[in-house]
């Protein structure tokens, strides 16, 4: 199967010079269409710090050469924003020829671990051949509350900001108030991983709310650090969970009727993605909405 990939250092987004970003674009037809992913290099007086390791160990060969890893004297150290393939494929290349310290959550490490990843990884290795080189790379340290590096110019926190997935962590620069929001935020929408996971959600980014972030960068996303996705995706979700509600105080549902869950609570996803200026995998997004729908209302059922 065809699966096409670019890679793009970004320029004009990031508020900080000592933060890098770096851009892998991927299609596959008849999976993904136009999609993109960030990593990023902090560079801070005592470390170089890269977030992600995006697809597959080519990607990371690129970065190290456009972030300078293989010219720097200072500490490398790999952050994983949470386990899902197109963030953390590519730190093979790192282990291989440097010797990095790799910190996530513990969680994170649970699933590069489990029998679920590496059957994910050998479906798509079967697939496509770009991933023949990835291998799975599980993080030397773990934390579960926060975990805070002292760059000296620069202080990054890292804490827990569960939602898309369990493992998800954020990263808060204050020095320069930048949230590395990774995937808790997105451009267009969100997705949740789960029912049980819809109230994380929400706190997650409610959380964010209250760091008054004046720079807000995510994994996926246009070119744009405005702190405005925040609000978004909060009243996007908020607006699920409403009508979510004021359906459910009408009528019964059955897992029958939520084969079309955006008729269902009549929230279409044209609706949704109404503030979209840009191209985007609408066959994708599409489905997050469904998706988002389904486990919101699937949590609202057992929470009245």
């Amino acid at each position: 199967m065809l699966f096409t990939k670019d890679f793009s250092t970004v320029s004009g987004v990031s508020p900080d010079a000592r933060v890098q970003i770096f851009r892998a674009h991927f299609s596959a037809p008849g999976e993904f269409e136009a999609m993109a992913v960030d990593a990023y290099a902090i560079h801070t007086e005592r470390a170089l710090v890269l977030c992600d390791t995006l697809l597959c160990p080519d990607d990371m060969q690129r970065v190290c050469s456009a972030s300078g890893v293989d010219r720097t004297e200072k500490q490398l150290l790999v952050i994983n924003s949470h386990a899902d393939w197109d963030h953390v494929w590519g730190t093979h290349y790192l282990v291989e020829h440097y010797a990095p310290t790799i910190i996530a959550h513990e969680y994170c490490r649970t699933r590069l671990l489990s029998d679920e990843e590496k059957h994910l990884l050998r479906e798509y290795q079967e697939k496509f051949s770009v991933f023949h080189s990835v291998i799975l790379v599980p993080p030397k340290v773990t934390f579960r509350d926060t975990l805070t590096i002292y760059g000296g110019d620069l202080t990054l926190e890292l804490f827990p900001a569960p939602g898309h997935q369990p493992d998800q962590i954020a990263l808060w620069i204050p020095e320069i108030r930048l949230l590395l929001a990774f995937d808790a935020l997105e451009y267009p929408l969100p997705g949740i991983g789960s029912p049980e996971l819809v109230p994380a959600m929400f706190r997650s980014i409610e959380r964010f709310q209250e760091l008054q972030p004046a720079h807000v960068l995510c994994s996926h996303r246009e070119n744009s650090s405005s702190p405005a996705l925040i609000t978004q995706n909060l009243s996007y979700l908020r607006q699920i969970e409403q009508r979510s509600r004021a359906l459910l105080a009408r009528q019964q549902i059955t897992e029958e009727d939520l084969s079309d869950p955006a008729r269902l609570i009549g929230y279409p996803y044209a609706e949704a993605r109404a503030h979209v200026q840009s191209r985007i995998d609408d066959g994708y997004y599409e489905m997050t909405h469904a998706e988002n729908i389904r486990c919101i209302l699937r949590y609202c059922l057992k929470h009245p």
